[in-house]
């Protein structure tokens, strides 16, 4: 059985909300400084509202990214990588398809 002590529950929603958690791993630097690569993210798969700015796991046609997301007045998107020397991009509603927020991070475990 793993011990996970409450206040870490309580960051992640609660014990009711731990069933639509998934912990995956970080691969790659495009989040630097933020999330570095082989830290381990939590993320909330209920959560896939991204009207509010923040970081979210993505479905796109390269596959699950991890980019941090800000609505437009237009009603598009800015997909942002917070390590600067990869480029941002917009994209439309139609083209996002959100898996769920980021909640919760660990940094590397050996």
């Amino acid at each position: 059985k793993l011990d996970i002590p409450d206040f870490f529950i309580s960051t992640l929603g609660g014990k009711e909300n731990i069933k639509n958690i998934e912990a995956i791993n970080v691969t790659g630097e495009s989040m630097e400084p933020t999330l570095n690569d082989s830290d381990i993210i939590f993320i909330d798969t209920n959560k896939q509202d991204c009207t509010k700015d923040g970081i979210y796991a993505l479905h796109t046609q390269d596959g699950l990214l991890v980019k941090r997301i800000q609505k437009l007045s237009n009603g598009n998107f800015n997909i942002i990588s917070d390590n600067t020397i990869y480029s941002n991009y917009t994209i439309t509603k139609s083209e996002l398809t959100i898996y769920g927020k980021v909640v919760g991070s660990f940094g590397s475990i050996f």
